[in-house]
């Protein structure tokens, strides 16, 4: 068996790039099958190299991401062989209090959360989907790496499929930036959390746009509550920065449409204010308080830990009045650190790296500007919301550098995708020599 499980990458792979330049998933956008394939492949190479990085590098299996998840789904998978029922009581999250899952929960470092803030948690999805993986890898780690490969190209192909009606004269480009940016692509394409957001980040605002278009296709209504399902039970902060976002895209039609500018700067406004008021009323459910002490509680375990990129941050204290005056800070951490030149590992550095080429990236617009119409401004201005709140949230919570540039993955194609939108195609094609963008 152990001889097989050795081969079975390559067998996956065949297959699954068989199926790829046979269907071709892009045909219908006149894109080359040999797009998809070369995808895939660096897809899995980047998630190889994510491996060997938490292998020799971040050698502490038991606090990597990359591993841990994966170490405790062997102890659920062996609840099949020997307790069936429980093992499905496990998988599907079905009453989890039952006496019979104590024993192979109290084997496991991530069944339970330390910190959980009354959310879901998320770290039961991980060990189900690597439970599930194990029914066809036999316990090959990097079988589960071309799975989550594969899940996390669905995703990018949805986001791709999303945003082609706005963007059909720069496909290519498109394409690169869903699929191609540096952290992205290395972040979603391993055994983390990351793949799985994108594919539920993706089919949203897949169905939510094919929504505005077909708003009686009970197709589309599956894909945004297929995507809001996957991202709560995987990153329930996403949603949340999502929600603004699309009230902000409905409510722009009717409230001041002919001066997006200033309904923009007044919703926010109008956000913080709710966000207060909410505090007041509900001092339970204060999410000031609960920011900080999520940032509090970040800090005690990357100093417990010794986390290397841990940075200083400016004192916070949990009110409304201190998150406002914070908010600079941490847009400006978020956006810029870590920099390429500051002591850190290869990851943090190769961050700061792509940090300097994004900064070059974002001022494609200047030379190459469009002038967009109602719809292109709402939907721009939509993303820009989605983009800021998770910037925010992240630069509360995440006194880490390491950290910062993997949280903030399911923002950066939908910042670029907001850059895109105001690039002048037959302008670019005068200053650069692609036929195609």
């Amino acid at each position: 068996m152990e001889s097989v499980a050795k081969i079975l990458p390559f067998v996956y792979t065949a297959i699954i790039l068989f199926f790829l330049w046979k269907k071709n998933p892009l045909k219908k956008y006149e894109i080359p099958p040999v797009w998809i394939t070369g995808i895939f492949l660096l897809k899995i190479l980047a998630g190889t190299a994510l491996w060997a990085v938490y292998t020799y590098h971040y050698t502490d299996r038991s606090t990597s991401d990359a591993f841990r998840f994966f170490d405790d789904a062997k102890i659920m998978h062996s609840a099949l062989f020997n307790e069936p029922v429980v093992y499905l009581k496990m998988l599907f999250g079905i009453d989890t209090n039952d006496p019979a899952i104590h024993k192979y929960a109290i084997k496991m470092f991530n069944w339970d959360k330390e910190y959980n803030y009354f959310l879901y948690n998320d770290n039961r999805t991980m060990l189900r989907f690597n439970a599930l993986c194990m029914l066809l890898s036999f316990g090959n780690y990097h079988v589960h790496t071309i799975f989550m490969s594969l899940v996390s190209l669905t995703g990018g192909l949805f986001l791709f499929k999303a945003f082609y009606r706005f963007l059909s004269d720069k496909k290519y480009l498109l394409l690169l930036i869903v699929f191609c940016i540096p952290s992205v692509i290395f972040y979603t394409s391993g055994v983390l959390k990351e793949g799985i957001v994108l594919t539920g980040l993706g089919l949203f605002f897949y169905g939510f746009f094919e929504a505005i278009a077909k708003p009686k296709s009970l197709v589309t209504w599956l894909a945004v509550l297929l995507g809001t399902f996957i991202l709560l039970i995987m990153k329930i902060y996403v949603i949340l920065c999502l929600i603004p976002a699309i009230v902000y895209f409905i409510s722009s039609k009717f409230i001041f449409n002919k001066r997006p500018i200033i309904y923009f700067l007044l919703f926010h406004v109008l956000v913080f204010a709710f966000l207060y008021l909410i505090s007041v009323i509900f001092p339970d459910k204060d999410i000031f308080y609960m920011l900080f002490k999520k940032r509090d509680d970040f800090s005690n375990v990357a100093m417990l830990y010794d986390a290397g990129s841990f940075i200083s941050t400016p004192d916070l204290m949990p009110n409304a009045g201190s998150f406002l005056l914070y908010i600079p800070f941490a847009l400006y951490t978020v956006c810029m650190r870590p920099y390429f030149w500051e002591a850190g590992s290869m990851l943090v550095k190769a961050a700061g790296l792509e940090n300097m080429f994004m900064l070059l990236a974002m001022c494609l617009p200047i030379v190459s500007f469009k002038k967009l119409n109602s719809l292109e401004k709402r939907i721009t201005y939509m993303l820009l919301v989605f983009v800021l709140y998770l910037y925010i949230l992240i630069g509360f919570t995440t006194p880490v550098l390491g950290a910062l540039s993997r949280y903030k993955v399911p923002a950066l194609p939908v910042l670029f995708i907001i850059c895109l939108f105001y690039v002048n195609s037959a302008k670019l094609k005068k200053i650069v020599s692609f036929k195609h963008l």
